[in-house]
């Protein structure tokens, strides 16, 4: 589903009014629900037969959709995140490649690879995901284009 219909809007991407994204994460949408009617300033939409709990939420999940747009709009993301943190609301910014290079939490999951035989050096970014106790061990990060020949025919097999 598309972002705009999906069935979790306290777990769906949002834009800010200085066009930056952001997820809220709010895995327990009737704990959550109050944190971010508060820090949205929205206290009234509690009473709001459509979004009583997590169920009417989700049976009116598009309604609830158009409605956090509608604020998210209207301030810039460092105000949604000072918001957040005040109230305890779950959310993540999404980032460029540029900004998770600088990401200091990113800079400590780098791992810097060995070059084989002569290869040139590369670096990967680690995963913080447990896969049940796998160890997840990070491959070589491909060469600019590498696989653009190999992508692009698979888009017109499905096209």
């Amino acid at each position: 589903r598309s972002r705009d219909r999906s069935r979790a809007p306290l777990i769906n991407s949002y834009r800010a009014a200085d066009d930056r994204i952001f997820w809220l994460i709010c895995l327990e949408g009737d704990r959550h629900w109050p944190k971010v009617l508060a820090a949205i300033d929205r206290p009234e939409l509690a009473d709001d037969p459509r979004y009583v709990d997590a169920v009417a939420r989700m049976n009116h999940a598009a309604d609830l959709i158009v409605e956090l747009d509608a604020a998210f709009a209207t301030r810039p993301l460092a105000h949604w995140a000072e918001r957040f943190d005040e109230n305890d609301v779950w959310w993540a910014p999404v980032q460029s490649i540029f900004e998770v290079i600088a990401d200091p939490q990113a800079q400590r999951g780098f791992v810097e690879m060995t070059p084989r035989d002569g290869d040139e050096p590369f670096r990967a970014v680690a995963t913080p995901v447990d896969f049940d106790g796998h160890e997840v061990r990070p491959g070589p990060v491909p060469a600019l284009g590498e696989h653009t020949a190999e992508v692009v025919a698979e888009l017109r097999r499905l096209d």
